[in-house]
């Protein structure tokens, strides 16, 4: 069984935290939902429309362990309406 140096996974939900903090591989998710970005997320990508291009690399500084508490911290919420406001 080998680990592949990068993972790519399109709007799959369940244990990526767990998988990415057993395995330390690189997880690329793409989601249009912003509060799922954050929360699972060390790095968000903000893309614009039509052509696609990256309009800011925002680094998720929340710690590593995450439950659901999290999303009503003031610091989750900030970064959740940075996103919000860039695609808006």
């Amino acid at each position: 069984y080998r680990v592949p140096v990068v993972l790519l996974m399109d709007e799959v939900i369940g244990h990526m935290r767990e998988l990415w903090q057993r395995e330390r591989t690189t997880i690329v998710f793409i989601t249009h939902d912003i509060e799922e970005a954050v929360f699972l997320g060390t790095k968000v990508y903000v893309m614009s429309a039509s052509p696609g291009q990256i309009r800011e690399v925002i680094d998720i500084d929340l710690p590593y362990s995450r439950d659901l508490d999290l999303k009503d911290t003031p610091e989750f919420i900030k970064i959740r309406r940075h996103i919000h406001s860039l695609l808006h």
